[in-house]
């Protein structure tokens, strides 16, 4: 018991005793309900608060002045926590003359309990001196021994209950400390497990929702309402139908979703993994895997990772791949197709020198040569789309095609197309001026047809761009570094979904038959990449489609200066002509000899090496071509001259990934031409070799 509790006790017996002294009646005040004790007059022991209170009430009655009590030698004992026993010495002076407690001490016991309602007493008792009690005075002294005796019984037993009843207390409470110590760290612990449940649910890049075994709404991260673009309200209310309607209304097929759910949840146990696509184009990977507590299936965790920027670089590298088969493949097939070209218009313009002029023959061999001409544009074509034509590449002004370009479409574009341009760059670049205008003229015609019906507007921009990798904001597959943006766009009838990865590959189109051979966008982007750029495309049908062209800025100029045009066509000089295919080499033969040349054919490199060894000084200049068996030209070249190191050497080609104009410069090549070449076109170069001889 503490000091707090020893006032209270002290101030209720003074109380007590003031209340008694004063005869007000306030008993239920004090006493216990489980109280016990002797009456006043001693003459027997009560067991209960009431019958106490009923003969105090009639000892008031008898004596109803105020008496005045002396009390001395207090003492307060506690027995246990809430049992507490108070002793003292007292004298009564009665408002009867010379009554004998007027003149004698008595003893007064009380015992105090702790209740609900504080400090009460449960016990009185008071003992008189054995000399008062005479017969006829206060107490008899046998029933006074016996209430003496019982009373120290009695507070014995209470005292051995009491302190029983605190030991046990004392345990329950130690016992109760501990368990809410622990139950304090266990509440630590779940929520520091809570604190780190959520922090790697918000820091996760994947959209994630939490359901119960009946596919409520549990939890979800800030990632997943972005992703599905779900206002916060709509999943802190808990709606699972408008959340779920949310989701379907932005899927390509809803349906599928919604029974692959329902799947899941008809059959818990399973995990899924699959892919789902977006009306806007977006693609999502959807996991799911059952959540379990002790092995029992208690929810669903869904995860949704957006996979639409791999889709495209994987579509990129898968597009570049087949780009380049089809390229080895086109390449291929023009090399054939030179040769054959070659052949056609080589001995039609032999046949033309000869033909009488004005006969129907001379037409149909002009209709050959002009067929002739037609085949070997396209070849340059497939050869631009392939990336293996470098002819004419040199520092060029785009600004200065375009403009020349814009005044060819203008003309011949409805006037129910608006044409803007913004061009502001005046960069060069690295690239076949004539290529560039045919892009443009390529371009500027598809937006000119998607927007034929109902017209639109046409938009041509040119502008430097400087990309960089800090900002993310290089097109795949460029370095960073100076590029110039060429942007054409319309708002035509545009490019459906399902048709955009497809526009670049060779003869894919949409447009009526004889509308387009779809040749033209594969060619665009042959012409691009074979310059170390990209184009990219991205279309809103109705709306606006924007073709985007970066090519790399070159700092260097054209220094180049054009041969005069009237040197002499025709020579004496002793060449050797080397091509595998026999009738190349007969046309090559008799085109020469008809211009004055003696000229020796052969089939073989490895024959034509050896004629050469035999006589090196018989020949000024050696014709060869490249894709030959055996030893092909660039080797032929280097074996010619290790034996003559001044022989005049000109490279032909329909067609070689190996070799460039700038790698047969390095290996003492003299001029570097590509089949089919006409009979003046040979002349030039040959006389242009021999005059620089």
């Amino acid at each position: 018991m503490d000091a707090i509790d020893d006032s209270k006790i002290r101030q209720l017996f003074d109380d007590y005793v003031q209340m008694y002294s004063s005869r007000d009646d306030r008993l239920t005040t004090y006493f216990s309900e489980n109280f016990s004790g002797f009456t006043g007059g001693g003459d027997f022991l009560v067991k209960n608060q009431k019958e106490w209170i009923e003969i105090t009430r009639q000892d008031f009655d008898q004596i109803k002045e105020p008496i005045r009590i002396e009390l001395k030698d207090l003492a307060i004992q506690s027995l246990a926590d809430t049992i507490a026993v108070a002793t003292g010495f007292f004298t009564i002076h009665l408002p009867i003359k010379d009554h004998v407690l007027s003149n004698e001490t008595a003893r007064l016991v009380l015992i105090f309990r702790l209740e609900s309602e504080g400090w009460k007493i449960s016990h009185s008792s008071i003992s008189i001196p054995y000399h008062l009690v005479r017969e006829g005075e206060v107490y008899p002294m046998n029933e006074l021994v016996d209430r003496n005796q019982f009373l120290e019984k009695l507070v014995a037993e209470r005292t051995t209950q009491l302190s029983d009843a605190n030991e046990i207390l004392k345990q329950t409470n130690e016992k109760l400390a501990c368990e809410i110590v622990e139950h304090k760290q266990t509440e630590e612990d779940l929520q520091k497990s809570l604190s780190l449940l959520s922090a790697s649910l918000e820091s996760t890049a994947d959209g994630i929702l939490i359901v119960d075994g009946q596919g409520k709404i549990v939890r979800w991260n800030r990632k997943f309402s972005e992703m599905w673009k779900i206002p916060q309200h709509v999943l802190s209310a808990h709606n699972d139908e408008d959340t779920m309607n949310h989701i379907l209304s932005q899927l390509v097929e809803p349906g599928q979703f919604a029974d692959k759910v329902r799947t899941l949840y008809e059959q818990p146990e399973q995990s899924s993994f699959d892919q789902i696509k977006f009306l806007d184009g977006r693609i999502f990977e959807r996991y799911s895997q059952p959540q379990r507590i002790e092995n029992a299936i208690v929810g669903r965790v869904w995860s949704f990772r957006d996979i639409t920027e791999r889709k495209k670089l994987e579509s990129q590298v898968f597009q570049a791949q087949k780009m380049e088969s089809i390229g080895k493949l086109a390449g291929g097939i023009a090399h054939n197709f030179n040769n054959i070209l070659a052949s056609i218009l080589g001995f039609s313009d032999l046949a033309l020198d000869e033909v009488e002029k004005g006969s129907s023959i001379e037409d149909d061999l002009h209709e050959i040569y002009a067929g002739g001409l037609r085949a070997k544009e396209i070849v340059k074509q497939i050869l631009a789309f392939a990336r293996q034509s470098d002819e004419n590449v040199k520092p060029t002004r785009v600004d200065t095609i375009i403009i020349e370009a814009l005044k060819l479409i203008c003309p011949v574009t409805p006037t129910t197309i608006e044409i803007r341009q913004d061009i502001v760059s005046s960069s060069r670049v690295m690239c076949n001026s004539t290529q560039i205008h045919q892009i443009m003229m390529n371009l500027c015609t598809n937006a000119a047809h998607a927007m034929q019906d109902a017209g639109g507007i046409m938009e041509i921009s040119l502008k430097d761009i400087f990309l960089r990798e800090d900002n993310g904001n290089i097109p795949g597959g460029l370095k960073k570094g100076k590029y110039i943006e060429l942007i054409i766009s319309d708002t035509g009838y545009g490019i459906a979904l399902e048709h955009i990865d497809s526009i670049f590959d060779p003869y894919f189109t949409t447009k009526d038959t004889g509308e387009g051979t779809g040749m033209g966008l594969a060619t665009v982007r042959g012409s691009i990449d074979s310059y170390e750029g990209t184009i990219t495309v991205e279309s809103t049908p109705y709306i606006k489609t924007i073709f985007t062209i970066y090519l790399p800025v070159t700092s260097s100029m054209d220094n180049n200066i054009a041969s005069a045009a009237d040197e002499p066509l025709r020579g004496d000089e002793s060449i050797l002509f080397v091509d595998d295919e026999p009738t190349i080499a007969r046309m090559g033969k008799r085109i020469l000899e008809n211009l004055g040349y003696t000229v020796t054919s052969r089939t073989s490199s490895l024959e034509a090496l050896e004629l050469f060894r035999a006589n090196p000084d018989r020949f000024t200049l050696v014709i060869t071509d490249m894709t030959m068996p055996h030893m092909t030209g660039d080797k032929f070249a280097m074996a010619l001259k290790k034996i003559r190191e001044d022989v005049r050497i000109i490279l032909c080609t329909g067609y070689s990934n190996k070799i460039s104009a700038e790698n047969a410069k390095e290996i003492g090549i003299d001029a570097f031409t590509y089949k089919p070449f006409s009979k003046s076109e040979l002349a030039h170069t040959v006389r242009d070799v021999l005059t620089k001889a």
